[in-house]
């Protein structure tokens, strides 16, 4: 009996017990601008979600970028005024493109 959980199949089993219970997201990404996102539910085909527009995508790195230059530059600065440990690794950024 025990053996039959610990089997090739039980793998498999595992997975359709929870795509049969629970929405699950899978999110691809290949390096390219935009990856693919399927969403799989629980009952119903796999839908695939369309790519999001290159404006969108441009706006969402501007954010993130602005976010990291923030958290990078930024914040170590404000939090303690004397400490300029941070100032290396932020300039070494333009040399990490």
């Amino acid at each position: 009996m025990f053996t039959r959980l610990y089997d090739a199949s039980a793998k498999t089993i595992f997975q359709n017990n929870i795509m049969a219970r629970h929405p699950i997201i899978l999110a691809l990404f290949s390096g390219a601008p935009a990856g693919r996102m399927i969403l799989y539910r629980p009952g119903k085909p796999a839908e695939e979600a369309s790519s999001v527009p290159v404006v969108y995508q441009v706006m969402k790195s501007t954010g993130h970028s602005t976010m990291a230059i923030f958290r990078g530059g930024h914040a170590p600065i404000s939090a303690t005024p004397a400490d300029k440990s941070w100032m290396a690794p932020l300039l070494a950024l333009p040399a990490r493109r």
